[in-house]
């Protein structure tokens, strides 16, 4: 056979057997479908909630504190009431704060503490009473109002106490000639008592808060603001120096106030415990890349309070039923009270802050913060008129009054 007829040979018995070049339809295809299985894919790992690296924030500051002036007037009868002011002020405040700080910006987790006391104080306190000297001609008359008769001062560590009496003379002292005491007529020429000694400097009262609160920030480069929500625990302890009247009665004009000396005055102590929700709000204004920031912070707090205020043991004076109206015999007293309610704290603060080095901070701020409702003080007291009612003992009606701190701090803060 030629080769020509091999070769035809060959493709014929191909054809007839289908083998033959090898197609693309023809090719294995995969089990479960027509398209190729896909790579495994690496499995992804989930990020802790603490993060995988160490976030600790640090925060500290400290400076000066002045609290606002306490009004504390106390009445005994309508004859009768003390009008005094104490002033708190060369106080010291810190505070610090630890957290820790999540990461993706999810916010801080933070604890602070801040503490305040208080350092020289002056005490200003006038006592009133509706009555007056005369001379032996003038006719017995009533005032219409309450006159001052003794005042004290209590300024460095140094009390100072006198007293100066209302005086009239129907024949100098009437201008408008109607024979009775008017008190634009009123003079006050001699000072019966002036009388001096040292006293403690300090009241030693000590204010602090406990929060325990999350921190979150959102914002843009230049504008940002952050919030942040939690509670606070609130203790306060402190004094209270109260002079007042000790005896109802005023048949022996001038006598019985406490002036300090003679008579001790009321010195309340205070006791005030409080827990609650705690919020606060914060604009921060950047410059320069955030290297510089003014910010604006407002807080408010409603909390649970406990008070409690004990005067301790006084001497009170009372008339002798049948005497003269001047005969006096002392009494022993004290007057304690707790009040659980409700109160506010407020709080607004303005300050600079600038980036020492990355994660690391300094700022100045003021701060003026109410912690409302935290005082306890008797605004009228009740003490037996003469020895038969002294079986009754003493009691008194309450208010309370606010604390309101001022302070100016500067501080640090470190993102490790």
């Amino acid at each position: 056979m030629t080769r020509r007829g091999l070769l035809a040979a060959v493709m014929v018995l191909g054809i007839g057997t289908g083998i033959g070049p090898l197609r693309a339809e023809d090719t294995p295809k995969p089990a479960g479908g027509d398209k190729p299985a896909p790579a495994a894919e690496p499995e992804k790992k989930k990020d802790k909630f603490f993060g995988d690296h160490f976030a600790l924030y640090l925060e500290t500051r400290g400076g000066t504190s002045s609290f606002r002036d306490v009004e504390n007037p106390v009445k005994i009868t309508e004859d009768q009431n003390t009008q005094s002011t104490v002033a708190l002020g060369d106080g010291t405040t810190g505070q610090f704060t630890i957290g820790w700080t999540l990461p993706r910006e999810r916010g801080q987790y933070l604890f602070t503490y801040t503490g305040v006391s208080d350092g020289k104080y002056t005490l200003d306190a006038t006592g009133y009473q509706r009555s007056y000297t005369s001379t032996p001609s003038a006719p017995p008359d009533v005032v219409p109002t309450t006159l001052p008769w003794w005042h004290i001062r209590v300024d460095d560590g140094v009390l100072h106490t006198t007293q100066t009496p209302p005086f009239w003379d129907p024949l100098v002292n009437d201008t408008n000639g109607n024979g009775h005491p008017d008190p634009g007529e009123m003079v006050y020429p001699t000072t019966v008592f002036d009388l001096t000694k040292p006293v403690a400097s300090k009241l030693n009262s000590k204010l602090a808060t406990y929060d325990l609160h999350y921190r979150r920030e959102f914002g843009g480069v230049r504008y940002r603001a952050r919030w942040t929500a939690g509670l606070r625990y609130f203790t306060f302890d402190g004094t209270l120096p109260t002079p007042t009247w000790l005896n109802q009665l005023i048949t022996a004009p001038g006598v019985g106030f406490s002036d300090g000396i003679q008579n001790l005055y009321l010195m309340l102590s205070q006791k005030t415990r409080g827990w609650g929700p705690l919020g606060s709000g914060e604009v921060d204004f950047n410059f320069d890349r955030k290297r510089f920031q003014i910010y604006l912070l407002a807080q408010a707090g409603f909390l649970l309070e406990n008070l409690d205020t004990d005067s301790g043991p006084f001497t009170y004076l009372a008339t002798v039923t049948g005497g003269s109206g001047s005969d006096l015999v002392p009494g022993l007293g004290q007057i304690t009270r707790s009040v659980s309610k409700s109160a506010w704290h407020t709080m607004i603060e303005a300050g600079f802050r600038v980036r020492i080095l990355e994660g690391f901070h300094g700022y100045i701020a003021i701060n003026r913060t109410g912690y409302l409702d935290a005082l306890l003080v008797p605004t009228i007291l009740s003490v037996p008129a003469n020895n038969t009612q002294q079986d009754q003992g003493v009691s008194a009606v309450y208010n309370t009054r606010d604390i309101v701190v001022s302070t100016l701090t500067v501080g640090l803060t470190f993102q490790f």
